[in-house]
Order: structure tokens, then C-alpha cells, then sequence
């Protein structure tokens, strides 16, 4: 009878033991599990940050071709001012259709900047955050760009009002003045025409100096304005004479213009053919899209290069610092323990991530200068 007592309490302490660790084995399950359930939902917050960010990038590479492309393309052939308030009301009325074109795009910049910045910056890639500030540069001096021609617009509305309402004053006054008194001196109208003619033919004069003096700058652009620097530096340097000398071109052609205007004012009062005048105009303006196209070139090859070699330089500082980090590691990890050299190894293979990480982004700036190098050897201007 003791016996089997003996067994019996073994037994249920046996058992006892067996369901604690049941119970154990059961807390460990459930903890490991909970560890899994955390982890895949972690994993799948990635995938759709992922997939936010690809989004985000095709998003802002196409914002950025369309600015670059077509929007470019649209605005660049629009370059003329009208010759009466007709015309300059009708170009116009063609500019606020651009800008009608252009607003889609714009509302797709904002709510792209919006999710861009809405993003933590921990999640933030450099490629992502490099594309979004080179989108907002471009589309910056688009919407400039497109600010400066509607100005320019409005002006020469303006202009051509300011003339017509002179014209029509002017023709009063004739009326009242000449045609209403035909006891006029003829010698002294003969002299005042002489004196105006005169003055046309200085006016004329002063257009042609204009339109050599553009294509001089121009001649002067290809030949001393075409280089790219090597560095961020230089190229700043450069970009700052390119845009001074742009704005040297750009008075001419505004000092021309004027002329011109004067001169076909002129022309009406003395009732002299305005083909000359419309001769000199269209020389003008034929210099100035010349001029204004190849520097424009020059101007975007300049801030492209800018870009690339900030890029390139802070992939570079990166390697560098990854590089100086690995080492710095491995020479604290010589007289370490085994806990210390297992987490600084576990240190090093995320460092390694990064830095193939970086690769990538070094590769793809890599093409992007083979791209660049030989978009830099096409010629600004083909000779004709």
C-alpha cells in the first residue's frame, strides 16, 4: 500500500510537471507567433511604403519629362509679341491656353510635393528626395518662365493700345490742323518731312546696328560660352556669366525692338513703305530666337551638370564614410569579446546594405553621365 501511494504521488508530480511545461511550450508558441504576426505586418507596411515610393517616382519622373518635353517645346516656339493690339490679344489668348495645359501638371506637382514631404524622413530614399528637388527646380523656373511671357504679353497689349490711341489722336489733330486750314506753308511741312525722314533713316540705322550687335554676342556665345566645368564650382561660375551675358543679348534686342518701333511710327507719319522697317523687324527677331534658343540650351546643359556633379559627389563622400566606418569597426573589434564582435559583425552587414544600396544609385549615375556626355558633344548650333 505504501507503495503504490509512493507511485501514485510520483505520478501526479510527474504530470504536474508535464502540463507546466505544456503550458510553457504553449506561452513560447503563442510569444513566437505574435513575433511573426508583427513581423509580416511590418513587412507588408514596407511593401506598400514601396509601393507608395514607386508611385511617387513615376509620378515625379513623368511631371518632370512633361515639363522638359513638350511644355518646353510649347513655350520655346512662342516667342513673337504681336504688331498690333489684334495679333497681341490673340497671342495672348494662345498663352492662356498653355497655361490651361499646364495647370493639370501643376496640380499634380503640389500633391506630389505634398505626399513627398508627407513621408517620414526615415523612409525617405536620397533618390527619391534628389528627383523631387530637381522636379521642383524645373517646374520653379517653368512657372517663371511662363510668368515672364504673359507679362511680356500684357506690355505689348498695352504697347500697341498706347499707339493705336496715338494714331488716333494724332490723326484728330491733323484733321483739325491741316485738313482744316488750307492756308498751310508748304516750305515748312517740306522741312518738318525732310526732318522726319531724317530721323527714320537714323532709327533705321540704329536697327541694323542692333541686329549685328545680336549676332555678334551670338557668334561671341559659341565660341567662349560652350564650355561645361568640371566641378559644381566652376559650373556656378559659369552659369552666373552665361546669365549676364544673356541679359547684354537681351537689352540689345529690347534696344532694338524699341527702334523699330520708333521707326515704323515714322514711317506712317511720313506715309512711307513700311517694308524696310518689317525687313529689319523680322532680321531682329530672327537674331533673337537664334540667340536665345542656343543659350537656352546652354543654360539647361549647365544646371543638368550642376545636378550630376553634386550627385556624384555625394555618392562619393558616402563610399567614403561607409569605407571609414567598416575600418573603424574592424580595428575596435581586435580585443573585443564574442558578444561585442558578434554585433559589431552584425553593424558591418548593415553597413554593407548600404553601401550596395549606394551602388545602385552610383550605377544609375554612372549611365546618367554616359547619357550626359553625349548629349554634351551634339552641337548647340548647326550651322546652316
Amino acid at each position: 500500500r505504501n507503495l503504490v501511494s509512493s507511485m501514485s504521488r510520483e505520478s501526479s508530480k510527474d504530470i504536474l510537471d508535464t502540463i507546466k511545461g505544456i503550458h510553457k511550450l504553449l506561452d513560447s508558441i503563442e510569444l513566437k507567433q505574435m513575433d511573426i504576426e508583427n513581423s509580416w505586418t511590418e513587412m507588408e507596411r514596407n511593401l506598400d511604403t514601396a509601393r507608395v515610393i514607386e508611385n511617387l517616382e513615376q509620378g515625379v519622373s513623368s511631371v518632370t519629362d512633361w515639363i522638359l518635353g513638350p511644355a518646353d517645346v510649347m513655350l520655346n516656339s512662342c516667342c513673337q509679341v504681336g504688331f498690333d493690339v489684334s495679333s497681341s490679344e490673340e497671342l495672348r489668348r494662345q498663352h492662356e491656353k498653355i497655361e490651361l495645359q499646364c495647370r493639370e501638371t501643376y496640380g499634380r506637382y503640389a500633391e506630389l510635393l505634398h505626399k513627398i514631404d508627407s513621408l517620414p524622413k526615415s523612409k525617405l530614399p536620397e533618390d527619391l528626395k534628389s528627383q523631387r528637388d530637381f522636379m521642383d527646380f524645373v517646374c520653379r523656373s517653368f512657372a517663371s518662365r511662363l510668368e515672364r511671357r504673359r507679362n511680356v504679353l500684357i506690355t505689348s497689349q498695352r504697347f500697341f493700345r498706347l499707339v493705336s490711341e496715338y494714331f488716333d489722336k494724332t490723326s484728330e489733330v491733323f484733321e483739325q490742323l491741316v485738313m482744316g486750314n488750307r492756308n498751310y506753308n508748304f516750305s515748312q511741312a517740306s522741312i518738318k518731312l525732310l526732318t522726319l525722314e531724317k530721323s527714320q533713316t537714323i532709327l533705321g540705322k540704329g536697327d541694323s546696328l542692333a541686329v549685328k550687335w545680336l549676332n555678334d554676342l551670338f557668334n561671341v556665345l559659341l565660341r567662349n560660352h560652350m564650355e561645361v566645368g568640371c566641378n559644381v564650382k566652376e559650373i556656378q561660375l559659369q552659369k552666373e556669366e552665361h546669365q549676364s551675358f544673356q541679359e547684354t543679348a537681351k537689352g540689345t534686342y529690347e534696344y532694338g525692338g524699341q527702334l523699330v518701333n520708333g521707326a515704323r511710327v515714322l514711317r506712317l507719319s511720313c506715309r512711307i513703305s513700311l517694308e524696310g522697317n518689317a525687313n529689319l523687324s523680322s532680321k531682329l527677331r530672327h537674331a533673337w530666337r537664334q540667340f536665345r534658343s542656343v543659350s537656352q540650351e546652354q543654360l539647361t546643359r549647365l544646371r543638368v551638370c550642376a545636378v550630376f556633379h553634386r550627385n556624384v559627389e555625394d555618392h562619393c563622400t558616402g563610399l567614403q564614410n561607409l569605407a571609414e566606418t567598416v575600418m573603424a569597426l574592424y580595428h575596435s573589434a581586435k580585443d573585443k569579446d564574442v558578444a561585442a564582435k558578434a554585433r559589431i559583425k552584425e553593424s558591418i552587414r548593415d553597413i554593407l546594405d548600404n553601401r550596395e544600396k549606394l551602388l545602385l544609385e552610383v550605377g544609375r549615375m554612372v549611365r546618367l553621365g554616359r547619357l550626359l556626355k553625349t548629349r554634351l558633344k551634339e552641337p548647340l548650333h548647326n550651322q546652316p
